[in-house]
């Protein structure tokens, strides 16, 4: 998420990006090894070449550099002789397929967060419903019969006894009943309540 916040997608971001979804261009964007062993590419600042010297270069209007001669960028000729404008909308059109892609993972993730909690709250709404379902007397609180509404119903009560009824409207409470419960008995304070 930070990352689709911050929108920074580096030249690493989309080589990945390209390497799957458009081969000829990071092919035409790797950057060469040497054979001799220890042996180290470098630029004009004398430090070491990086694999994204190449997309850096192509998408700043450069050619190639010292790689012109190497076989990947002679066979991209058509990819290095596009236009700067044309390089820097192709760029922005990867940016983009990158964030939608990330958007997708985040929108999935978020979706198997919802589908765990609500497993969770089944799971955990199961044992509730079977403690309650061994009782004779269920009692709650208003904020009980609204927090556990849905596992009072499934309970299927024939009476249900609610304290601190004065404090509420009594429209609160009726989420809690089911289609079994015959009484309800509302506790509270009975001067509270005829001073509403």
């Amino acid at each position: 998420m930070n990352k689709f916040i911050s929108s920074k997608i580096s030249f690493r971001d989309v080589l990945i990006y390209i390497e799957s979804e458009h081969p000829d261009y990071f092919d035409a964007f790797r950057v060469p090894e040497f054979d001799d062993e220890g042996m180290t590419r470098v630029g004009k600042d004398s430090k070491a070449v990086d694999c994204e010297e190449l997309i850096h270069r192509w998408s700043g209007g450069l050619d190639a550099g010292q790689f012109k001669g190497d076989p990947n960028v002679r066979r991209a000729a058509d990819i290095w002789n596009t236009p700067k404008d044309a390089r820097l909308n192709v760029m922005e059109q990867w940016k983009s397929e990158i964030r939608k892609t990330i958007l997708d993972e985040i929108c999935t993730l978020g979706k198997n967060y919802n589908d765990c909690q609500d497993q969770l709250s089944r799971k955990s709404g199961e044992s509730t419903v079977a403690t309650l379902t061994e009782k004779r007397i269920i009692g709650c609180t208003t904020t009980g019969a609204a927090k556990f509404a849905h596992d009072i119903r499934a309970v299927k009560p024939d009476v249900l006894l609610v304290e601190e009824a004065g404090e509420i409207l009594e429209s609160h409470i009726l989420t809690a009943m089911g289609e079994n419960t015959s009484q309800m008995i509302l506790i509270g304070d009975h001067k509270y309540a005829s001073r509403r």
